[in-house]
Protein backbone atom coordinates (compact mmCIF):
# COMPACT_ATOMS: atom_id res chain seq x y z
CA UNK A 1 0.00 0.00 0.00
CA UNK A 2 1.36 3.42 -0.97
CA UNK A 3 1.19 6.13 1.65
CA UNK A 4 -1.03 9.19 1.37
CA UNK A 5 1.22 12.20 0.76
CA UNK A 6 0.21 15.62 2.11
CA UNK A 7 1.93 18.89 3.00
CA UNK A 8 3.28 19.30 6.53
CA UNK A 9 2.76 22.51 8.45
CA UNK A 10 5.44 25.17 8.06
CA UNK A 11 6.82 24.88 11.58
CA UNK A 12 10.40 24.75 12.83
CA UNK A 13 12.72 22.48 10.86
CA UNK A 14 15.83 22.23 13.04
CA UNK A 15 15.22 21.03 16.59
CA UNK A 16 17.32 20.13 19.60
CA UNK A 17 18.47 16.52 19.34
CA UNK A 18 18.10 13.90 22.05
CA UNK A 19 20.52 11.61 20.23
CA UNK A 20 23.89 11.47 21.96
CA UNK A 21 26.67 12.82 19.81
CA UNK A 22 24.42 15.35 18.09
CA UNK A 23 23.17 18.79 19.11
CA UNK A 24 20.39 19.32 16.56
CA UNK A 25 18.25 17.21 14.25
CA UNK A 26 16.39 17.66 10.98
CA UNK A 27 13.61 15.50 9.54
CA UNK A 28 12.68 16.27 5.92
CA UNK A 29 9.44 14.30 6.26
CA UNK A 30 6.85 13.73 8.97
CA UNK A 31 5.93 10.06 9.01
CA UNK A 32 7.63 7.25 7.12
CA UNK A 33 6.34 5.20 4.22
CA UNK A 34 8.56 2.26 5.17
CA UNK A 35 6.19 1.62 8.10
CA UNK A 36 8.40 -0.94 9.84
CA UNK A 37 6.46 -2.72 12.57
CA UNK A 38 9.28 -2.33 15.09
CA UNK A 39 9.79 1.41 14.53
CA UNK A 40 9.85 3.36 17.80
CA UNK A 41 8.59 6.53 16.08
CA UNK A 42 5.05 5.17 15.79
CA UNK A 43 4.95 5.56 19.60
CA UNK A 44 5.67 9.30 19.35
CA UNK A 45 3.95 10.49 16.16
CA UNK A 46 0.33 9.72 15.32
CA UNK A 47 -1.67 10.13 12.14
CA UNK A 48 -5.28 9.64 11.10
CA UNK A 49 -4.33 6.30 9.52
CA UNK A 50 -1.87 3.60 10.67
CA UNK A 51 1.88 4.25 10.75
CA UNK A 52 3.38 3.82 7.30
CA UNK A 53 0.21 4.82 5.45
CA UNK A 54 0.79 8.58 5.57
CA UNK A 55 3.67 10.98 4.96
CA UNK A 56 3.75 14.76 5.24
CA UNK A 57 6.37 16.50 3.14
CA UNK A 58 8.13 19.55 4.62
CA UNK A 59 8.31 21.56 1.42
CA UNK A 60 9.20 24.74 3.31
CA UNK A 61 12.72 23.33 3.62
CA UNK A 62 13.46 25.16 0.36
CA UNK A 63 12.52 28.54 1.84
CA UNK A 64 13.33 28.29 5.53
CA UNK A 65 16.14 25.82 6.19
CA UNK A 66 19.03 28.13 5.22
CA UNK A 67 17.91 30.76 7.74
CA UNK A 68 17.44 28.18 10.49
CA UNK A 69 20.92 26.78 9.91
CA UNK A 70 22.36 30.26 10.25
CA UNK A 71 20.43 30.79 13.46
CA UNK A 72 21.68 27.61 15.19
CA UNK A 73 25.27 28.24 14.09
CA UNK A 74 28.02 25.58 14.00
CA UNK A 75 26.52 22.40 15.40
CA UNK A 76 26.48 18.61 15.18
CA UNK A 77 23.44 17.93 13.00
CA UNK A 78 21.74 14.59 12.42
CA UNK A 79 19.14 13.91 9.73
CA UNK A 80 16.43 11.26 10.10
CA UNK A 81 15.69 10.77 13.78
CA UNK A 82 11.90 10.56 13.29
CA UNK A 83 11.67 9.33 9.70
CA UNK A 84 13.87 7.62 7.15
CA UNK A 85 15.11 10.51 4.97
CA UNK A 86 15.51 8.09 2.07
CA UNK A 87 12.04 6.56 2.21
CA UNK A 88 10.20 6.10 -1.13
CA UNK A 89 8.83 9.68 -1.03
CA UNK A 90 12.39 10.93 -1.53
CA UNK A 91 12.44 9.47 -5.06
CA UNK A 92 9.98 12.15 -6.17
CA UNK A 93 10.28 15.00 -3.69
CA UNK A 94 14.08 15.06 -3.05
CA UNK A 95 13.72 16.99 0.20
CA UNK A 96 16.68 15.21 1.78
CA UNK A 97 18.89 16.06 -1.18
CA UNK A 98 17.68 19.66 -1.02
CA UNK A 99 18.56 19.75 2.68
CA UNK A 100 22.07 18.42 2.04
CA UNK A 101 22.66 21.02 -0.65
CA UNK A 102 21.56 23.80 1.67
CA UNK A 103 23.80 22.47 4.43
CA UNK A 104 26.75 22.32 2.02
CA UNK A 105 26.09 25.88 0.83
CA UNK A 106 25.49 27.34 4.28
CA UNK A 107 27.86 29.97 5.68
CA UNK A 108 27.52 28.08 8.96
CA UNK A 109 30.08 25.31 8.88
CA UNK A 110 28.67 22.25 10.59
CA UNK A 111 30.79 20.46 13.18
CA UNK A 112 29.39 17.09 12.08
CA UNK A 113 26.59 15.82 9.84
CA UNK A 114 25.05 12.39 10.35
CA UNK A 115 22.26 10.56 8.53
CA UNK A 116 20.12 7.67 9.79
CA UNK A 117 18.70 5.36 7.12
CA UNK A 118 18.10 1.78 6.06
CA UNK A 119 17.63 2.62 2.39
CA UNK A 120 20.07 2.00 -0.49
CA UNK A 121 18.58 5.12 -2.10
CA UNK A 122 21.13 7.11 -0.09
CA UNK A 123 23.85 6.02 -2.52
CA UNK A 124 22.54 8.56 -5.05
CA UNK A 125 23.78 11.34 -2.74
CA UNK A 126 27.10 9.74 -1.79
CA UNK A 127 29.25 12.41 -3.44
CA UNK A 128 27.29 15.22 -1.80
CA UNK A 129 27.40 13.56 1.63
CA UNK A 130 31.14 12.95 1.35
CA UNK A 131 31.69 16.69 0.89
CA UNK A 132 30.12 17.57 4.26
CA UNK A 133 32.17 18.05 7.45
CA UNK A 134 32.68 14.90 9.53
CA UNK A 135 30.00 13.19 7.45
CA UNK A 136 28.83 9.78 8.55
CA UNK A 137 25.91 7.47 7.76
CA UNK A 138 24.22 5.36 10.42
CA UNK A 139 22.92 2.49 8.30
CA UNK A 140 20.47 0.02 9.85
CA UNK A 141 20.64 -3.64 8.93
CA UNK A 142 17.85 -5.35 10.86
CA UNK A 143 19.04 -8.74 12.24
CA UNK A 144 16.23 -10.84 10.78
CA UNK A 145 16.13 -13.63 8.22
CA UNK A 146 14.40 -12.67 4.98
CA UNK A 147 11.17 -14.48 5.91
CA UNK A 148 10.85 -12.48 9.13
CA UNK A 149 11.89 -9.27 7.38
CA UNK A 150 9.01 -9.61 4.90
CA UNK A 151 6.60 -9.94 7.81
CA UNK A 152 7.76 -6.92 9.81
CA UNK A 153 8.89 -4.56 7.04
CA UNK A 154 6.24 -3.53 4.48
CA UNK A 155 9.15 -2.50 2.20
CA UNK A 156 11.55 -5.40 2.93
CA UNK A 157 14.99 -4.37 1.69
CA UNK A 158 17.21 -7.45 1.84
CA UNK A 159 20.30 -7.57 4.01
CA UNK A 160 22.40 -8.14 0.87
CA UNK A 161 21.08 -4.93 -0.71
CA UNK A 162 21.86 -2.98 2.45
CA UNK A 163 25.39 -4.34 2.71
CA UNK A 164 25.98 -3.48 -0.96
CA UNK A 165 24.87 0.08 -0.28
CA UNK A 166 27.20 0.29 2.72
CA UNK A 167 30.11 -0.83 0.53
CA UNK A 168 29.33 1.91 -2.00
CA UNK A 169 29.22 4.55 0.73
CA UNK A 170 32.57 3.34 2.05
CA UNK A 171 34.09 3.53 -1.43
CA UNK A 172 32.87 7.15 -1.61
CA UNK A 173 34.95 7.89 1.48
CA UNK A 174 32.03 8.17 3.90
CA UNK A 175 32.33 6.96 7.47
CA UNK A 176 29.69 4.25 7.99
CA UNK A 177 28.24 3.11 11.30
CA UNK A 178 26.16 -0.05 10.94
CA UNK A 179 23.22 -0.38 13.33
CA UNK A 180 22.42 -4.06 13.85
CA UNK A 181 18.98 -3.39 15.22
CA UNK A 182 16.42 -3.99 16.55
CA UNK A 183 17.63 -7.35 17.85
CA UNK A 184 15.05 -9.85 19.11
CA UNK A 185 15.54 -13.11 21.00
CA UNK A 186 15.79 -16.30 18.94
CA UNK A 187 15.48 -14.76 15.44
CA UNK A 188 18.47 -12.46 15.91
CA UNK A 189 20.55 -15.03 17.79
CA UNK A 190 20.88 -17.08 14.60
CA UNK A 191 22.56 -14.22 12.73
CA UNK A 192 25.30 -13.35 15.21
CA UNK A 193 28.16 -15.26 13.59
CA UNK A 194 27.13 -14.61 9.95
CA UNK A 195 26.79 -10.86 10.55
CA UNK A 196 30.06 -10.68 12.52
CA UNK A 197 31.88 -12.26 9.56
CA UNK A 198 30.28 -9.87 7.06
CA UNK A 199 31.05 -6.77 9.12
CA UNK A 200 34.66 -7.85 9.60
CA UNK A 201 35.10 -8.61 5.92
CA UNK A 202 33.64 -5.22 4.99
CA UNK A 203 35.87 -3.47 7.54
CA UNK A 204 33.14 -1.06 8.59
CA UNK A 205 34.20 1.85 10.78
CA UNK A 206 31.86 0.84 13.54
CA UNK A 207 28.78 -1.21 14.32
CA UNK A 208 26.20 -1.17 17.09
CA UNK A 209 24.32 -4.23 18.29
CA UNK A 210 21.10 -3.02 19.89
CA UNK A 211 18.11 -4.95 21.33
CA UNK A 212 14.60 -3.75 20.58
CA UNK A 213 12.99 -1.27 22.93
CA UNK A 214 9.52 -2.77 23.53
CA UNK A 215 7.47 0.42 23.34
CA UNK A 216 3.81 -0.54 23.55
CA UNK A 217 2.79 0.60 20.05
CA UNK A 218 5.76 -0.92 18.26
CA UNK A 219 5.66 -4.18 20.21
CA UNK A 220 1.92 -4.50 19.61
CA UNK A 221 2.58 -4.07 15.88
CA UNK A 222 5.27 -6.75 16.04
CA UNK A 223 2.86 -9.07 17.86
CA UNK A 224 0.23 -8.51 15.18
CA UNK A 225 2.75 -9.28 12.42
CA UNK A 226 4.58 -12.20 14.02
CA UNK A 227 1.93 -13.61 16.34
CA UNK A 228 1.22 -16.52 14.02
CA UNK A 229 4.81 -17.75 13.97
CA UNK A 230 5.91 -20.75 16.03
CA UNK A 231 8.58 -18.70 17.81
CA UNK A 232 6.57 -15.66 18.80
CA UNK A 233 5.29 -16.99 22.14
CA UNK A 234 8.86 -17.69 23.26
CA UNK A 235 10.05 -14.29 22.03
CA UNK A 236 7.25 -12.49 23.88
CA UNK A 237 7.90 -14.47 27.06
CA UNK A 238 11.48 -13.20 27.06
CA UNK A 239 10.93 -9.58 26.02
CA UNK A 240 7.98 -8.78 28.28
CA UNK A 241 9.56 -10.30 31.38
CA UNK A 242 12.15 -7.81 32.67
CA UNK A 243 14.31 -10.48 34.28
CA UNK A 244 14.20 -12.78 31.27
CA UNK A 245 14.96 -9.91 28.89
CA UNK A 246 17.89 -8.73 31.00
CA UNK A 247 19.35 -12.24 31.06
CA UNK A 248 18.87 -12.65 27.31
CA UNK A 249 20.56 -9.31 26.57
CA UNK A 250 23.54 -10.29 28.69
CA UNK A 251 23.82 -13.59 26.85
CA UNK A 252 23.33 -11.87 23.48
CA UNK A 253 26.19 -9.50 24.30
CA UNK A 254 28.39 -12.45 25.33
CA UNK A 255 27.68 -14.32 22.10
CA UNK A 256 28.42 -11.25 19.98
CA UNK A 257 31.65 -10.62 21.85
CA UNK A 258 32.78 -14.19 21.29
CA UNK A 259 31.78 -14.11 17.62
CA UNK A 260 33.67 -10.87 17.07
CA UNK A 261 36.82 -12.23 18.73
CA UNK A 262 36.95 -14.93 16.06
CA UNK A 263 37.00 -12.44 13.17
CA UNK A 264 38.28 -9.11 14.48
CA UNK A 265 41.79 -9.70 13.10
CA UNK A 266 40.26 -9.15 9.67
CA UNK A 267 39.21 -5.63 10.69
CA UNK A 268 41.37 -4.35 13.57
CA UNK A 269 40.20 -0.73 13.16
CA UNK A 270 36.49 -1.49 13.55
CA UNK A 271 34.81 -0.31 16.76
CA UNK A 272 32.28 -3.01 17.81
CA UNK A 273 29.74 -1.73 20.31
CA UNK A 274 27.10 -3.58 22.27
CA UNK A 275 24.34 -1.09 22.93
CA UNK A 276 21.27 -1.19 25.11
CA UNK A 277 19.01 1.87 25.18
CA UNK A 278 17.16 0.60 28.22
CA UNK A 279 20.26 0.61 30.43
CA UNK A 280 21.83 3.53 28.52
CA UNK A 281 25.13 1.68 28.41
CA UNK A 282 27.46 1.04 25.52
CA UNK A 283 30.27 -1.49 25.71
CA UNK A 284 33.34 -1.70 23.50
CA UNK A 285 33.35 -5.38 22.58
CA UNK A 286 37.09 -5.27 21.92
CA UNK A 287 37.94 -4.28 25.49
CA UNK A 288 34.80 -4.93 27.52
CA UNK A 289 34.93 -1.35 28.80
CA UNK A 290 31.95 1.00 29.05
CA UNK A 291 32.00 3.98 26.70
CA UNK A 292 31.08 7.43 27.89
CA UNK A 293 29.79 9.83 25.26
CA UNK A 294 32.68 12.28 25.57
CA UNK A 295 35.34 9.69 24.78
CA UNK A 296 33.12 8.08 22.16
CA UNK A 297 32.65 11.33 20.26
CA UNK A 298 36.41 11.87 20.29
CA UNK A 299 36.92 8.40 18.82
CA UNK A 300 34.32 8.70 16.10
CA UNK A 301 35.67 12.08 15.10
CA UNK A 302 38.81 10.47 13.75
Amino acid sequence: MRATITQANTGKLVSTSKFAGYDHCLNPYVGCEFGCKYCYVRFFIKGDTPWGEWVRIRWHIHKKLAAELTKVGPTRLVIGTMCDPYQPAEIKHRLTRASLKLIAASDTRMKKVGIFTRSPLIVQDAELIASLPRARVHFTVSPFDEKTRKIVEPYPISAKARFRAIEKLQKAGIRVHVNVAPALPIVSDRLIEPYAKILATMKVNEFFVDPMQPYSDSFDAMREAMGGSEEWAAIEDIVLNKRNYRIWKQEFHRKWTEAWKKVRDRSPNTMPISSDHASKKKIDMNTGEYLDWESYDQYEGK
